[in-house]
């Protein structure tokens, strides 16, 4: 196919005399409105920015161009929801009476949204996605705990003010559910159940010893670990997890695990499932514990963890 060359100035003869000027009037007038909309955006973003500081000015060129209060793994989180979020903190802290600066607020939430942006990059890094499906599961289920819709919005309102409304606290459900599947999919957590032989503060040799060996005989009568809840309802001393058979739920490593003591905690991740524990030391006294369960292939705490996404592709511009 014969290519056919452009020629402006044949163009430009087409076009009628009388219309030469105001196409250059009309040029003129896009160059301007792009000068002034680039002025208008730099100087807001260097008084945000540099200067830390925002005005009715600011306010207004926030709403036509979308800053970014930080960029995650190109991802940018927007200044908007970051402005969001401190507004609704800060009402939360003042309904509440607790005692929080701008700056301590802005930083939490600088932290806190680019954590969760990283905790979704990372279950989309293994194929892992929270639907749509499941956050109106959980809607469902805080819905039944507290009413209804109604009772949600008006909960939210007394605690956050205007900034967070039903569709604002979708988000934060789906957040916290990105969470949990970081905890219970990714890290390495466990299933695990107790049996405790309390000891009172400050315990002398003989308590601590008499203890130990009503522990041990405790042990030896679980021959099948079937039958670990029922000798926990029927022995164990800690009121909170006895009558649900010692049950402790699903935990995982570090600051985010029941620490009872650093023994408990090493039998956590050492101890066979469905094996029995000698009796293990801690403050409260002697522990007999069983793992039920145990998955997750990430051997660190949730903070090790988090500490090692934000190690790399996160800038933060505001609440640093």
């Amino acid at each position: 196919m014969k290519k056919i060359p452009f020629d402006l100035s044949q163009l430009k003869k087409r076009i009628p005399k009388k219309l030469h000027k105001p196409i250059r009037l009309a040029g003129l007038i896009a160059v301007s409105c792009i000068a002034i909309y680039f002025v208008l955006v730099s100087t807001a973003a260097y008084t945000i920015y540099h200067l830390d500081k925002t005005n009715k000015y600011t306010t207004f060129v926030e709403k036509i161009f979308p800053y970014p209060a930080a960029i995650v793994n190109h991802e940018y989180i927007p200044l908007s929801r970051f402005r969001l979020e401190v507004a609704a903190r800060q009402t939360y802290a003042r309904v509440h009476g607790i005692d929080s600066s701008n700056s301590q607020t802005e930083q939490f939430v600088a932290i806190e949204l680019t954590n969760r942006a990283l905790y979704e990059q990372a279950l989309q890094n293994n194929n892992i996605i929270v639907t749509d499906e499941d956050v109106d599961t959980k809607m469902k289920d805080i819905y039944t705990q507290i009413g209804n819709q109604d009772d949600l919005v008006t909960f939210l309102h007394q605690n956050y003010g205007d900034a967070i409304g039903i569709p604002e606290f979708r988000v934060w459900v789906k957040e916290s559910l990105v969470e949990a599947a970081i905890q219970q999919q990714l890290l390495e957590h466990v299933h695990v159940s107790h049996i405790l032989i309390s000891l009172p503060s400050n315990p002398t040799n003989d308590q601590v010893e008499a203890a130990r060996l009503k522990a041990v005989d405790i042990k030896s009568k679980i021959t099948d670990p079937t039958k670990f809840s029922d000798i926990a309802k029927q022995f164990s001393e800690d009121v909170a997890s006895r009558d649900k058979g010692g049950d402790l739920g699903v935990t995982v490593r570090g600051d985010d695990a029941p620490v009872f003591s650093a023994d408990f905690q090493n039998a956590l991740f050492t101890l066979p499932v469905k094996t029995i524990s000698d009796p293990i030391r801690s403050t409260y006294g002697w522990h007999i514990i069983m793992i039920s369960s145990r998955a997750g292939t990430i051997q660190e705490s949730m903070k090790q963890y988090t500490n090692e996404l934000r190690s790399s592709g996160v800038r933060t511009f505001i609440g640093k």
